[in-house]
């Protein structure tokens, strides 16, 4: 071999042990600066998520959990920040569900099923709402929101007996008024279910009455709970109870505790009044009621 190849092989060698040792430095360089890109964009979208800068969080922790894809911390605050807007539209709840729905840690489990419950409500999605609201009984079974949202979902899909972990209608409304007896909704869904059921479970109407006098006289400060009684008395039929509450509605002078997110409410006892104004004998009192609600 001449002095000339010599060098040549020489030279051919080199670059092959310098190529050998730059192109595992070049590939294990360029993971490092995505492992650190990565990192940044948890840090980033928790720190925007905190701060309320959704959208800025939403881009960061996209893009985190798309190779992390079971961190509950991130897919918590995604959901959060994906849902935060009030007029948020359903394929961002769904979203938002789906990464909630990934979270596993038992000690994350309230956090993300009453999330999950939450938008599954805001999204309309019937099933996701239940299961939701019977996984966080499992958890929490004085929660208030899974309890009304059980009793609900049941009392829409008429189940009137408690099976596969299930709570009925009943059951549910009766544990969420006997948890909270001064709550409007949790009574007035309480006596929603009763009309609701069938004639052989229901309760009789003078059981009703007395019951809606007991609620009545427990919350007797609170306008809301004599409207309640007089709307249900009407339901009910007992047309001499509800000229009487109705009075008694007429006598009520603090209205403060009525908002405007209210009016709602108050939309069924003004049709139950124009009912009872059919009646010349109760004519005067409904046009009276209309002045003053």
């Amino acid at each position: 071999m001449t002095g000339r190849a010599k060098k040549r092989l020489t030279l051919a060698l080199l670059v092959l042990i310098l190529g050998g040792v730059a192109f595992p430095s070049a590939y294990l360089f360029r993971r490092a600066q995505k492992a650190q890109s990565i990192e940044s964009a948890l840090q980033e979208g928790m720190q925007a998520h905190a701060n309320e800068e959704h959208a800025k969080a939403v881009k960061r922790l996209r893009y985190y959990v798309s190779v992390h894809r079971d961190n509950d911390e991130a897919n918590l605050a995604l959901a959060n920040s994906l849902s935060a807007e009030p007029g948020v539209g359903r394929d961002l709840l769904l979203e938002a569900i789906d990464h909630a729905l990934r979270v596993s840690a038992p000690e994350h489990q309230h956090e993300s099923l009453s999330l999950i419950l939450s938008l599954s409500k805001r999204a309309g999605t019937l099933s996701e709402t239940s299961q939701a609201a019977d996984r966080l009984l499992l958890i929490d079974d004085t929660n208030y929101d899974a309890l009304s949202t059980r009793a609900a979902v049941s009392l829409e899909l008429r189940r009137w007996s408690d099976a596969e972990g299930k709570k009925s209608a009943q059951t549910a409304a009766t544990d969420l008024r006997d948890l909270y007896p001064n709550d409007l909704d949790a009574q007035t869904l309480w006596f929603l279910v009763q009309i609701s059921l069938p004639e052989d479970l229901q309760l009789a109407p003078d059981d009703l009455r007395d019951q809606l006098q007991t609620v009545y006289q427990a919350n007797a400060d609170d306008p809301r709970f004599g409207l309640m009684r007089f709307d249900f008395l009407v339901r009910l039929e007992l047309i001499e109870d509800s000229v009487a509450a109705l009075n008694e509605c007429l006598q009520i002078g603090d209205l403060s505790l009525v908002t405007p997110e209210q009016l709602r409410f108050w939309a069924v006892p003004m049709h139950r009044i124009a009912r009872l104004a059919q009646n010349p004998e109760t004519r005067r009192d409904a046009a009276l009621a209309r002045e003053k609600f």
